[in-house]
């Protein structure tokens, strides 16, 4: 059977919760803004004038919450304060992703800027193919070796408490924790805290802490951290914000997904702009190896890039997810991450050249080892159907194997596979243990909304399979034995069989509302502004736009990948590899969700809208045209006076009908039983039963019904 299932459009306009007109003019009269504005406000929950104007003005209105009020944060910041007095060598231990290398950046600038020397000052990133996440038993070893005598952890920790322990009293060195991840809980559901000098951490509540916002990640602890250690030891003129390396946090905080609510909204918001001129040489450089946009020089300013300092760019929170974490991701992914690290602590202009160079190698590989193991991925899939399996399409969950695939990228494969086929995923790749001689398969999971994926590696019939997890409901890690890989997948299948329903098999794409072409104006483009910065927890505006008639539709770009087309308000759109659907758009009315960019060109600003799905009008899947399309096929066919057809070019011709609506509505003839498919040939049903369409579930999905 062909897929053809469509996603369900979820609009918060339509959730119940936003039938509130009334409400949002009221909320516009009091704020002083828009009704568009006040609309997109009231269906995140923001309904009062007070709440308007914070987060609308999070620089002026959203306060940063207190350091001291982390757990344990002013023993931990007394502790480092008498290393750096006494000259103890002290150490600060990460992690490999973006969140774990911009933590120990942070907190070793704060260490030397205060007086630590450079000697007593160092670090460490674990490497993710030799030691994975987390402390490990033998770096600590060393390190102690070296006469370390305080070890900082950042960005991990809180689940090592048995290691930490042990190394305490073997090592003599002294721990302060720091950390944001959840701490583990005792069989009578209390926090499990590791034994340290300080565990600071914002969901840890040992000795009276309470946070009041917990979603901080690792680099904003350690920018904490760093401030209150700032006021102990090199106060700043009272009434002046703390904001040195806040770019570092706000990268942080955007490459882990934290919610950009609360506190975060205010770091994120001036960390991006501080970041947007920083004199970090390594963030500078990455900057210009991802391509971020720049805006011109202030007056005067010269016009080098590096050397002069002078180019500022213009960074969003996009730029992070798309540009700069994966640039800066991708060390840890193909080689160490430590070389991060060493780019951003840097001062020679001829050094940071050379490692960003480097890193711009391991970005390139990364991008070139996913597109080559999605493609064999996707290619085993192929294979197992072709030998009798289930269809990809028509699995409960998708799992890929494969020798010696890397383990720094099968994560990312994973997500390509999830987001394709809105399965669970998990992808493995199997190597052999050269000391024992046992088969191993290194597993990375990702999954769909409705099914966690960590209950369901934890569910008995499935843990039985496995060697050890970890995760949480939307990624985990697995590993099984490799000879067990059959009995793992029939297992994770046939429990995301009883869990799954078929509406979590539907992809679903949240919207804002629904506008008309008239409405996508530059006035908009001011009222979007004042949402930024966007992401999780605020999402980035999708809005949808319904029985459009494009002009001027044309693909653009090699090979005609990507297509353009103008809304009749004039309004410029493009869909980024949709070239493919130039055919339906020129032959009829289509329905599309899309976001709103400031297309900037000479001076001018013009709002242009960035497709994200598009598809055939609703309109054209009436009852009325049904029956028509049907019996234009029938004729057709008997003209042929072939026993099956496919849809060709023949059919496209004698229908008037695109080859995706003509798909589509065989579809929901098939599920009724008035035509059979098989291999992309159809046929009709010899003695068909009447029945309604609503019986369709393809007719069902292209109504909304």
């Amino acid at each position: 059977m062909i897929n053809r299932e469509r996603s369900i459009w979820q609009f918060s306009e339509n959730d119940g919760s936003c039938d509130c007109d009334g409400a949002i003019k009221e909320l516009a009269k009091e704020s002083g803004i828009s009704k568009f504005l006040a609309g997109l406000l009231y269906r995140r929950g923001i309904t009062d004038a007070v709440a308007a104007d914070r987060f609308l003005n999070p620089l002026e209105k959203q306060e940063l919450h207190s350091p001291r009020l982390l757990s344990d944060s002013m023993a931990a910041a007394e502790r480092i304060a008498v290393a750096i007095e006494r000259g103890e060598k002290v150490c600060i231990y990460g992690d490999y992703d973006v969140d774990g290398v911009t933590s120990v950046t942070i907190l070793v600038r704060a260490l030397r800027r205060l007086g630590g020397k450079a000697e007593n000052i160092s670090w460490y990133v674990p490497n993710r193919f030799r030691e994975g996440y987390g402390l490990n038993e033998a770096a600590l070893r060393k390190i102690a070796a070296e006469g370390t005598k305080l070890v900082v952890t950042v960005d991990c920790g809180i689940k090592s408490a048995e290691l930490i322990s042990r190394m305490t009293e073997e090592l003599g060195i002294d721990f302060v924790v720091t950390d944001h991840h959840l701490p583990d809980k005792d069989d009578l559901d209390k926090e499990v805290i590791p034994v340290a000098i300080a565990v600071v951490n914002p969901h840890c509540h040992h000795r009276g802490a309470a946070y009041p916002w917990e979603e901080v990640c690792g680099a904003e602890v350690a920018f904490k951290l760093a401030e209150l250690l700032t006021e102990m030891m090199a106060p700043q003129p009272k009434g002046m914000p703390y904001e040195t390396d806040m770019e570092l946090a706000a990268l942080g905080a955007c490459a882990d997904v934290m919610p950009l609510l609360d506190e975060n909204r205010r770091l994120v918001k001036r960390g991006l702009e501080l970041l947007g001129h920083t004199e970090i040489k390594g963030l500078r450089a990455i900057l210009e190896a991802a391509r971020v946009k720049k805006v011109a020089p202030q007056s005067g300013a010269g016009e080098e890039l590096l050397s002069g300092g002078q180019t500022m760019w213009e960074v969003t929170t996009e730029d992070v997810g798309f540009r700069i974490a994966p640039i800066i991701n991708a060390a840890g992914r193909i080689a160490d991450a430590g070389v991060v690290v060493e780019l951003l602590l840097e001062e020679d202009s001829f050094t940071v050249a050379k490692l960003a160079g480097k890193l711009q190698d391991y970005n390139l590989e990364r991008q070139n080892l996913t597109k080559q193991l999605t493609a064999q991925a996707e290619s085993e899939l192929e294979r197992e159907e072709s030998l009798g399996a289930v269809p990809v399409a028509q699995r409960d969950v998708i799992v890929a194997a494969g020798e010696d695939w890397a383990e720094g990228i099968i994560g990312l494969v994973a997500t390509r596979l999830m987001e394709k086929y809105n399965r669970p995923t998990v992808v493995f790749s199997i190597t052999e243990d050269k000391d024992t001689g046992v088969r191993w398969a290194k597993g990375s999971a990702r999954s769909i909304d409705g099914f966690h994926i960590h209950d369901a590696l934890a569910s008995p019939e499935v843990s039985a399979h496995i060697f050890r997890f970890g995760g949480h409901a939307k990624a985990a890690g697995v590993t099984v034995e490799a000879d067990n890989l059959g009995d793992f997948t029939a297992a994770l299948t046939e429990y995301a069989g009883r869990v799954l329903t078929d509406r979590d098999r539907q992809k679903k794409i949240k919207a804002e509302c629904r506008l008309k072409p008239s409405e996508i104006t530059a006035d908009i483009l001011e009222d979007l502004k004042k949402l930024e910065p966007t992401g999780e927890g605020n999402r980035k505006p999708v809005f949808g736009l319904f029985e459009v008639r494009a002009e001027r539709a044309a693909t653009m770009g090699q090979e005609g990948v990507h297509l353009q087309f103008w809304l009749p308000g004039r309004a410029r759109a493009v869909y980024w590899r949709g070239g493919e659907q130039l055919e339906l758009i020129n032959s009829s009315a289509v329905d599309f969700l899309f976001t709103v960019n400031d297309n900037e060109w000479q001076g001018q600003h013009r709002p242009e809208c960035i497709v994200t799905e598009l598809r055939p009008s609703c309109s054209a899947f009436s009852p009325e045209r049904l029956r028509n399309v049907f019996r234009l096929v029938r004729q057709s066919a008997a003209a042929a006076g072939a026993e099956s057809f496919a849809i060709d070019e023949g059919l496209v011709r004698s229908t008037g009908v695109c080859r995706e609506e003509l798909g589509l509505i065989l579809e929901v003839f098939r599920e009724l039983g008035f035509v059979c498919e098989s291999c992309g040939r159809y046929s009709f049903a010899e003695k068909p039963v009447k029945r309604s369409l609503e019986e369709s579930k393809t007719y069902r999905s292209l109504t909304n019904r």
